[in-house]
């Protein structure tokens, strides 16, 4: 008789330190929700690829994705299969293979007039980023965010394999938070509970933040373009609201629930 509640548990996954390379997924096969160090997406900068990888580093992207998410960028050339093909004669007669595309020119952006069409069809669609749920550390309500990891100590992260929960523990101003999360088993959804004293005077907070798409092989959003997406607030009650996301010709939506607290829209134009 095999104990396989043991054999699985016997491989939990825990972190101690924050690492770029090491982020933790929780999902249900159709929907991942990957977190950093603090079992949410706190640090988004600290673990971004495309930064890490003319440095010659590995990062893992805290990304939230989801099997139905898709995004095609504009093509007011209208590009079709056909801009790609190039037709070869062979001794059964022509034929054709959608071949106009240099992968290396796409990384560096020098992309010819030739192999234009097949880049974009080559990069369209993409799977769409679907946004960023973390803490906002400060050491007191007024000071900026914590935007580097190593402000936290002695930080522990277990991802118990058989219940699927993560817990993150680490102390941050003197005290300790607490993080728990898990996603739905079968739904494209996320619940996390935090306990710490920090939320009680503003020095912790939950924030949402969404990027717009991203075509490039290194990165799944582009929080450069904020007026090419957008963010409708439909508030539903006292502890829930829907977000109503737009950016092209691609609309989602999500839904917020949260036990207590404040829901405050954000200023600035980063979406970070």
């Amino acid at each position: 008789m095999i104990d396989r509640e043991a054999v699985v548990r016997r491989h939990n996954v825990e972190l101690v330190r924050a690492d770029a390379a090491a982020a933790i997924t929780v999902g249900n096969g159709d929907f991942a929700f990957t977190a950093d160090i603090t079992g949410m997406q706190t640090f988004p900068a600290f673990h971004d690829q495309a930064a890490a990888h003319p440095e010659k580093r590995l990062a893992v992207n805290t990304a939230t994705m989801s099997t139905w998410g898709w995004h095609s960028m504009p093509n007011p050339e209208g590009f079709v299969l056909a801009d790609a093909m190039t037709g070869y004669q062979t001794a059964r007669g022509p034929v054709e293979y959608p071949d106009r595309f240099d992968m290396m020119a796409m990384f560096t952006g020098e992309i010819t007039e030739e192999h234009r069409a097949g880049t974009w069809l080559h990069c369209n669609p993409q799977r769409l980023d679907l946004g960023r749920i973390g803490l906002v550390l400060r050491p007191d309500p007024d000071a900026a965010a914590e935007s580097d990891p190593g402000a936290l100590t002695n930080p522990r992260q277990r991802l118990d394999l058989w219940s699927g929960e993560l817990v993150s523990v680490f102390e941050y101003a003197g005290h300790e938070v607490r993080v728990s999360t898990v996603a739905d088993p079968r739904d494209s959804r996320v619940a996390f509970r935090i306990e710490s004293e920090l939320l009680a005077d503003g020095r912790a907070a939950v924030i949402l933040r969404f990027p717009y798409a991203s075509d490039d092989f290194f990165r799944t959003s582009d929080w450069s373009a904020p007026d090419r997406h957008a963010t409708a607030l439909h508030l539903l009650g006292d502890q829930s609201c829907r977000l109503d996301r737009t950016l092209d010709d691609t609309a989602y939506r999500h839904g917020v629930c949260r036990t207590g607290g404040l829901l405050a829209r954000t200023t600035g134009s980063s979406g970070r």
